[in-house]
């Protein structure tokens, strides 16, 4: 499945900063990247390293590596699930169908279809879970009823959802968590508050203004939240002076290419060899 591809080990993650060490990268902070960038003197093989999210694995795994390595990022978090505390409902939906069926638990069917064919590939559970998602979405679940059904669907696949709840898998972080982050690490920046990207001015300004609120309950200044990431790589123009009227400077993308420079937003690539990563630390976990 997608999601559970994109996870790496700590050791994974430690090679491959090496590598990029070793290779002659130098990491910048994202501000002063784009800053040399308009002027023209960004360093060879200038490197800025974007986090999306904001996952309780990337606290606990990733930021000790960074910060003792000494190589600074960019973190953009949607709050939604910092201040429900409660796993990522689309994110935990994915994981729990495969791995019920990566531990062959019984003869796994989509949740809310028994009539459909059996799961049998990662497409298979990968489609199961978007029509999950589809049908919560259609019938506006509350994060109730969503967290009661993952964990109806773990007990029924045999999985043990405690453990899942106490590891904090497919969860993000707590605000005590985020404000204690070092800021010389981790620059913490704007998500959508919901992780979506609505298609009103409106609604988006509201979903951007109600991330930045969020983050500065995490004890971040919000005048310092100028940088923002797009929700799933998903960037229509048209978002373009709704994030000029929000105060943001720069935005990211999932699209390969160099840095363009615009007169109202920096699109950036964030993709390392065209991969996002997520961290584990512990390998199939």
């Amino acid at each position: 499945m997608r999601l559970i591809a994109l996870y790496v080990t700590r050791s994974h993650l430690e090679s491959r900063l090496a590598f990029l060490a070793g290779e002659g990268y130098v990491f910048l902070p994202l501000t002063e990247a784009l800053a040399r960038l308009t002027a023209g003197t960004l360093p060879a093989r200038a490197m800025v390293i974007t986090v999306d999210d904001g996952t309780y694995d990337f606290y606990a795994v990733a930021y000790p590596v960074l910060k003792r390595l000494g190589v600074p990022i960019t973190l953009y978090v949607s709050t939604y699930y910092v201040f429900d505390r409660r796993p990522v409902f689309d994110g935990a939906c994915q994981y729990l169908i495969w791995k019920a069926s990566s531990l062959g638990k019984g003869n796994l069917k989509d949740p809310l279809d028994e009539g459909r064919p059996s799961l049998r590939t990662a497409a298979d559970c990968a489609q199961a879970a978007a029509h999950v998602g589809q049908i919560a979405s259609r019938q506006r679940w509350s994060a109730d009823q969503k967290h009661e059904w993952l964990g109806g669907l773990a007990r029924r696949s045999g999985l043990d959802w405690g453990d899942s709840l106490h590891r904090r898998l497919i969860a993000l972080m707590h605000p005590e968590e985020i404000g204690a982050l070092d800021p010389a690490i981790v620059d913490v920046q704007l998500h959508t508050r919901r992780h979506r990207v609505p298609e009103r001015r409106d609604l988006f300004l509201r979903e951007v203004d109600e991330n930045r609120l969020a983050l500065a309950d995490c004890g971040l200044d919000p005048r310092g939240l100028t940088h923002f990431c797009y929700p799933s790589g998903v960037h229509p123009p048209a978002l373009l002076p709704w994030l000029s009227e929000a105060g943001v400077t720069s935005a990211v993308t999932t699209d390969p290419g160099p840095p363009n420079v615009t007169t109202l937003c920096c699109c950036l690539d964030s993709s390392i060899p065209g991969q996002r990563l997520m961290w584990s630390s512990r390998a199939g976990s």
